[in-house]
């Protein structure tokens, strides 16, 4: 099992879909591409994505060591 997994929500306060990634780097990626491509239908005007870490307890949002999401670590915010 990965520990971790990019968590997306289409058109918020929709339920959150999730797709598991080998590391923040590659949860970096995913997001680009989905952005990339959800950005071209346009039956969607809002997302929200995030990246979450299996802490062995339960999946909890991932935060680099300053403090940062994947949104601001990878700068994928608009």
């Amino acid at each position: 099992m990965n520990k971790y997994r990019v968590w997306f929500v289409i058109n918020p306060p929709n339920e959150p879909n999730y797709c598991s990634v080998e590391s923040p780097e590659k949860g970096a990626d995913f997001i680009k591409e989905q952005i990339k491509s959800q950005s071209k239908i346009p039956s969607i005007f809002c997302n929200a994505f995030g990246l979450e870490i299996d802490d062995g307890g339960g999946w909890t949002e991932w935060y680099n060591e300053v403090g940062e999401d994947v949104n601001e670590a990878f700068d994928l915010e608009d």
